[in-house]
């Protein structure tokens, strides 16, 4: 080979590579970034093609394209987290995609330029090299449009679909642009015209895949700033109860205060005949007043005890009829805010997935919590007939909404667990955290 065409062939090996590779980090698990497996996959193929080089340029042509691809895939497979069984089919699989898409083509190429299929054999020890080498532009459009196929058929994402969308536009754009060059320079094809071409492939496939994977970026950036924005709504939200939690007990601070006054009126008036019945309306009043200050005791813990109670006379949750019963809340090793936060969680998720239902007031609603081997666990558990489906992040959508990822954030500082299963058309969510009540955020 010269100079120029050794050059072509390792641009077209190099273009395949990040074509091999983009379908690889779709399919499987990768343990390195895109661009880090794409050098060390064409590394590989680059050494074995330096090992076949002292057989001969016939051998190589004849031996190197299918025993290249299938010797560097393997140690390829070995940079993604699959089984040995998938590292060792996903290769055979990818060689026997590449071997009929090159048939299909060589077939195009040949039809568009009116060239004798003998021109590509192999075998035939006076092949044009030229003439392969334009049949390689074909096939690396052609390999492209059929990896994107291949991951949108296997993933079945459709948001994979609109981030994909430049790729196929520009490609089958440039393999009809190929089509009408070809047949304007009437046989006219050089080395130089191909290794231009190929570059600029090259250059035109790479951006086309840093375009797609700053659209994921970008788009991942917009949901965290999103979630982020929906978290701290929803901090904002829990704070605005304790605060009314706090006020609640003020009240009740106030009202104690003003009860040991009138008590105290009371009893002097009480040694006046003449003060009996105005010692009777202060006393009605107080007991009035206590009455309008009464609060059921769900738990031990007063701020938690607080915060149930607000929720509970939330206008939104009057349909709800839901049954609270939390022991041993009164002396665990918790932050008064992160427990709070917990369960108000806990409830508002399931609050609002009864809500959905098309019979709230029938619904049911269980908060339960307590201790069990040595752990405390709270458990929540609500009608919810519709599974949540994947991938959404919004509060109809997977584990009732952002309340779940405060849970988990508290889990994880308590170095807990946190879980959600939908089974018989309930949904069962559980949290079990360590009673050290240990802290990993200093």
């Amino acid at each position: 080979m010269n100079l120029t065409s050794e050059l072509t062939y390792y641009l077209t090996l190099f273009e395949q590579m990040t074509i091999y590779t983009f379908v690889y980090h779709h399919i499987c698990r990768p343990k390195r970034s895109y661009w880090l497996t794409v050098g060390f996959y064409f590394a590989c193929v680059s050494a074995v093609h330096i090992l076949l080089l002292p057989f001969g340029d016939d051998a190589m042509q004849k031996l190197f394209p299918h025993l290249m691809l299938m010797l560097a895939q393997f140690p390829v497979m070995l940079l993604y987290e699959e089984s040995w069984k998938k590292r060792i089919l996903l290769p055979i699989f990818n060689i026997v995609i590449q071997s009929v898409t090159e048939v299909i083509t060589v077939w195009m190429f040949a039809a568009t330029t009116g060239t004798s299929m003998s021109s590509f054999d192999y075998s035939n020890g006076d092949y044009n090299s030229t003439t392969l080498a334009g049949a390689r532009m074909f096939y690396i459009d052609v390999i492209m449009l059929v990896a994107v196929l291949l991951i949108l058929l296997l993933l079945r994402d459709r948001t994979l679909l609109r981030d994909m969308t430049l790729i196929p536009a520009f490609v089958g754009g440039h393999l009809i642009f190929l089509g009408i060059y070809l047949r304007v320079i009437d046989h006219s094809l050089t080395d130089v015209a191909v290794l231009l071409q190929l570059a600029y492939q090259v250059m035109f496939g790479t951006l086309l895949i840093l375009q797609y994977y700053g659209a994921l970026k970008r788009r991942g950036l917009l949901e965290e700033a999103a979630e982020v924005k929906a978290l701290r709504q929803q901090i904002e939200s829990n704070e605005q109860y304790y605060r009314l939690a706090e006020s609640k007990f003020a009240e009740v601070s106030k009202l104690r205060h003003d009860l040991q006054t009138q008590l105290r009126t009371v009893s002097v008036m009480m040694q006046d005949s003449e003060g009996e019945k105005a010692a009777d309306r202060i006393m009605k009043t107080l007991c009035e007043r206590l009455e309008m200050t009464k609060t059921p005791v769900l738990c031990e813990n007063p701020t938690l005890n607080a915060v149930l109670n607000v929720k509970l006379g939330d206008t939104r949750y009057k349909q709800l009829v839901p049954e609270i019963v939390l022991n041993d809340c009164g002396h665990l090793p918790y932050d008064d805010y992160d427990l709070c936060s917990l369960v108000s969680n806990l409830f508002d998720n399931a609050a609002e997935s009864c809500l959905r239902e098309p019979c709230p007031e029938q619904t049911e609603l269980t908060l339960k919590a307590g201790l069990r081997s040595g752990c405390f666990v709270i458990r929540c558990v609500n009608t919810c007939s519709v599974v949540p489906s994947v991938g959404t992040t919004t509060k109809k959508g997977t584990e009732h909404g952002y309340g779940s990822a405060i849970i988990r954030s508290i889990c994880e500082k308590y170095d807990g667990d946190y879980s959600i299963k939908y089974r018989n058309g309930q949904a069962v969510a559980t949290v079990i955290l360590q009673l050290d009540g240990s802290s990993k955020v200093s």
